[in-house]
């Protein structure tokens, strides 16, 4: 039988050209009822312009607006700051046109280049980072969709390379097998100064069906709780690694949201989850910060350290951070006046 997810899913069919950028920031912007918060998406999708401002300062037929224009007839309480990504998403867009956007191009580099990529969606709880992977039943995530298009693109191959699967969850920074029904904890081991996870399941895979099943039995393992912010918030980072024969791979992350814990209201356990969440969210960043500095220059001396081994999250990562692997950021934010929230 056909897969649902074809049902819904359209794929572009035009050249891939091969970037030379290997990290890529782009950002997706969630429906919002922000009073008060005018913002403009420029420069071919590529700036957001906000215009922070109190109540006072504007009239209320200037509530928000996508691409409107920034009232300029009071000046009074109003900052204005611009953000540069790769490309900006507007509310609109759909995960099928971030999937085509985004995805697509590493999914060419995976089984075509041999290329490996990682994927992570990074905001605050509730912007919709869980929704943007794995999507729901109308709407499928990049998850799905990528799975999908592998094993399409694996059916047309003469010597398809096989596919196995890993999914892993860390939770209060301790690493756990989401394949396995006792839900195993892993420990993160290091053999010439290369970090890897023992024990870790791997299944192969050989259908989308058999995708799906697999998927849908690992997520009821996956650490959810409700906090002030999200009725189902996601409490770890899970990473599902696609791994081929030859090699290669592609990691789908969903982190877990970025909280201040007074707003969130969590306590006890609920708050140490958020501050490992909030640590290991913290050091990705350094990470990225130091790796997008490193690329600007080719002298070794001028490179700075990249601070992997500071939290497992990062460990995990170390295969994108080193090398020409591709490392894709989506950023997903719902508007507020308040810069810390967004």
């Amino acid at each position: 039988t056909s897969p649902t997810h074809l049902q819904v899913v359209t794929y572009k069919d035009e050249p891939y050209i091969p970037s030379s950028n290997n990290i890529k920031t782009f950002l997706r912007l969630c429906p919002t009822d922000e009073p008060y918060l005018l913002y403009q998406i420029i420069e071919d999708s590529t700036k957001l312009k906000v215009t922070y401002q109190s109540e006072d300062s504007t009239s209320t037929k200037n509530k928000i607006k996508s691409n409107s224009k920034i009232n300029t007839s009071s000046k009074r309480n109003q900052q204005i700051q611009e953000y540069k990504f790769t490309k900006i998403f507007d509310s609109s867009s759909t995960n099928n046109d971030i999937f085509n956007e985004v995805t697509l191009p590493l999914i060419e580099d995976l089984l075509i280049r041999n290329k490996s990529s990682l994927l992570f969606t990074y905001g605050i709880s509730g912007s919709g980072k869980t929704f943007t992977i794995n999507g729901n039943e109308s709407s499928p995530g990049l998850l799905p969709l990528a799975i999908t298009l592998i094993f399409i693109k694996l059916l047309d191959m003469e010597n398809p390379p096989n596919l196995s699967c890993s999914y892993i969850e860390i939770y209060n920074e301790c690493v756990y097998d989401l394949f396995s029904s006792t839900k195993n904890k892993l420990q993160i081991k290091e053999k010439h100064k290369t970090f890897y996870l023992d024990n870790c399941t791997k299944i192969e895979v050989t259908s989308i069906d058999e995708f799906d099943t697999i998927l849908n039995e690992a997520g009821l393992r996956r650490k959810i709780n409700k906090t002030l912010l999200n009725d189902s918030s996601s409490r770890s980072h899970t990473i599902f690694k696609i791994m081929l024969s030859t090699g290669a791979s592609m990691s789908i992350v969903d982190l877990a949201g970025a909280e201040r814990s007074k707003r969130a209201d969590t306590r006890g356990i609920e708050f140490q989850e958020t501050c490992n969440i909030n640590t290991s969210l913290m050091t990705l960043g350094r990470c990225i910060d130091a790796m997008e500095t490193n690329s600007k220059y080719i002298q070794p001396e001028k490179k700075i350290p990249v601070p992997i081994r500071e939290s497992k999250l990062t460990k995990l990562f170390q295969e994108y951070f080193t090398g020409e692997q591709n490392v894709i950021m989506i950023s997903t934010v719902k508007m507020s006046n308040d810069k810390n929230d967004s």
